[in-house]
Protein backbone atom coordinates (compact mmCIF):
# COMPACT_ATOMS: atom_id res chain seq x y z
CA UNK A 1 0.00 0.00 0.00
CA UNK A 2 1.16 3.15 -0.91
CA UNK A 3 1.55 5.50 2.20
CA UNK A 4 1.76 8.95 -0.18
CA UNK A 5 -1.55 10.92 -1.06
CA UNK A 6 -1.02 12.30 -4.12
CA UNK A 7 -0.70 15.95 -2.64
CA UNK A 8 1.89 14.45 -0.36
CA UNK A 9 4.20 13.22 -3.87
CA UNK A 10 4.59 16.65 -4.24
CA UNK A 11 7.14 16.87 -1.17
CA UNK A 12 9.35 13.97 -3.34
CA UNK A 13 11.74 15.64 -3.77
CA UNK A 14 12.29 17.64 -0.46
CA UNK A 15 14.25 17.08 2.75
CA UNK A 16 11.96 17.55 5.45
CA UNK A 17 7.95 18.80 5.87
CA UNK A 18 4.98 18.52 7.58
CA UNK A 19 1.49 17.91 7.01
CA UNK A 20 -1.92 17.29 8.71
CA UNK A 21 -3.12 13.75 8.30
CA UNK A 22 -6.17 13.07 9.64
CA UNK A 23 -6.02 16.05 12.51
CA UNK A 24 -2.38 14.78 14.03
CA UNK A 25 0.88 17.15 12.73
CA UNK A 26 3.19 14.15 10.43
CA UNK A 27 6.53 14.74 9.94
CA UNK A 28 8.14 13.25 6.82
CA UNK A 29 12.03 13.54 6.33
CA UNK A 30 13.72 11.91 3.07
CA UNK A 31 16.92 11.14 4.30
CA UNK A 32 18.42 10.03 0.78
CA UNK A 33 17.90 14.03 0.12
CA UNK A 34 20.75 14.78 2.85
CA UNK A 35 24.31 15.88 2.06
CA UNK A 36 27.56 13.80 2.26
CA UNK A 37 29.25 16.25 4.33
CA UNK A 38 28.31 18.11 6.98
CA UNK A 39 30.14 21.23 8.67
CA UNK A 40 28.97 22.52 11.92
CA UNK A 41 27.31 25.39 10.51
CA UNK A 42 25.16 23.02 8.50
CA UNK A 43 24.04 20.83 11.55
CA UNK A 44 22.78 24.27 13.42
CA UNK A 45 20.64 24.66 10.21
CA UNK A 46 19.47 21.46 9.66
CA UNK A 47 18.41 21.04 13.82
CA UNK A 48 17.19 24.41 13.45
CA UNK A 49 15.10 23.32 10.44
CA UNK A 50 13.74 20.17 12.22
CA UNK A 51 12.43 22.00 15.62
CA UNK A 52 10.86 24.27 13.14
CA UNK A 53 9.10 21.53 11.56
CA UNK A 54 8.09 19.56 14.78
CA UNK A 55 6.53 22.94 16.40
CA UNK A 56 4.80 22.96 13.20
CA UNK A 57 3.61 19.39 13.48
CA UNK A 58 2.67 19.93 17.29
CA UNK A 59 0.54 23.09 16.61
CA UNK A 60 -1.56 21.01 13.43
CA UNK A 61 -1.69 18.15 16.28
CA UNK A 62 -2.80 20.64 19.27
CA UNK A 63 -5.34 22.33 17.11
CA UNK A 64 -7.23 19.34 16.61
CA UNK A 65 -7.10 17.86 19.92
CA UNK A 66 -4.21 16.23 20.04
CA UNK A 67 -0.73 16.38 22.04
CA UNK A 68 1.52 13.98 19.99
CA UNK A 69 3.02 14.09 16.49
CA UNK A 70 4.17 11.24 14.09
CA UNK A 71 7.47 11.10 12.35
CA UNK A 72 7.87 9.00 8.85
CA UNK A 73 11.33 9.02 7.67
CA UNK A 74 12.05 7.58 3.88
CA UNK A 75 15.72 5.60 4.31
CA UNK A 76 15.28 4.18 1.26
CA UNK A 77 18.63 4.42 -0.95
CA UNK A 78 20.65 6.35 1.94
CA UNK A 79 24.84 6.45 1.75
CA UNK A 80 27.07 6.30 4.85
CA UNK A 81 27.82 9.18 4.10
CA UNK A 82 24.43 10.85 5.41
CA UNK A 83 24.38 9.80 8.18
CA UNK A 84 26.16 11.58 11.05
CA UNK A 85 26.26 10.21 14.28
CA UNK A 86 27.02 13.89 16.12
CA UNK A 87 23.90 15.51 14.31
CA UNK A 88 21.72 11.95 15.26
CA UNK A 89 22.83 12.21 18.81
CA UNK A 90 22.04 16.13 18.56
CA UNK A 91 18.77 15.76 17.30
CA UNK A 92 18.12 13.08 19.89
CA UNK A 93 18.79 15.61 22.49
CA UNK A 94 17.37 18.09 21.37
CA UNK A 95 13.92 16.72 20.91
CA UNK A 96 14.07 14.94 23.97
CA UNK A 97 13.93 18.83 25.82
CA UNK A 98 12.46 20.60 23.69
CA UNK A 99 9.46 18.32 22.76
CA UNK A 100 9.25 15.45 25.85
CA UNK A 101 6.56 13.09 25.44
CA UNK A 102 5.01 14.04 22.03
CA UNK A 103 6.47 11.64 19.28
CA UNK A 104 3.56 9.26 18.80
CA UNK A 105 5.05 6.90 16.67
CA UNK A 106 8.49 6.98 14.35
CA UNK A 107 8.02 4.69 11.09
CA UNK A 108 11.83 3.91 9.42
CA UNK A 109 10.97 2.53 5.85
CA UNK A 110 14.10 0.63 4.00
CA UNK A 111 17.25 1.33 5.89
CA UNK A 112 19.77 -0.42 4.20
CA UNK A 113 21.91 -2.70 6.05
CA UNK A 114 24.39 -0.63 7.18
CA UNK A 115 21.41 1.51 8.95
CA UNK A 116 20.67 -1.33 12.11
CA UNK A 117 24.08 -0.89 12.86
CA UNK A 118 24.59 2.85 13.27
CA UNK A 119 20.73 2.83 14.47
CA UNK A 120 22.15 0.82 17.61
CA UNK A 121 25.03 3.22 18.07
CA UNK A 122 22.02 6.36 18.04
CA UNK A 123 19.61 4.57 20.49
CA UNK A 124 22.19 4.76 23.37
CA UNK A 125 21.06 8.83 23.25
CA UNK A 126 17.65 7.92 23.06
CA UNK A 127 15.51 6.79 26.39
CA UNK A 128 13.49 3.20 26.04
CA UNK A 129 10.17 4.68 26.43
CA UNK A 130 10.93 6.45 22.98
CA UNK A 131 12.84 3.99 21.55
CA UNK A 132 9.45 1.29 22.05
CA UNK A 133 7.98 3.75 19.62
CA UNK A 134 10.46 3.52 16.79
CA UNK A 135 9.82 0.86 13.98
CA UNK A 136 11.87 -0.35 11.16
CA UNK A 137 9.89 -0.91 8.25
CA UNK A 138 11.73 -2.34 5.41
CA UNK A 139 8.85 -2.92 2.93
CA UNK A 140 8.42 0.06 0.20
CA UNK A 141 7.87 3.38 1.79
CA UNK A 142 7.13 4.96 -1.64
CA UNK A 143 5.79 3.13 -4.51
Amino acid sequence: MDLKTEDENKYENTRLYCINQNGKGVIYINLNIYPLGYTNDMIVYLLGEMVQVANDALSISNKNGFSTFSLEINARGIKSKQLNLQFAKLIAETMKVQFPDKLDKCNIYQPPAFFEVMFDLIKAFIDRKTQQKINIIKTNYIK
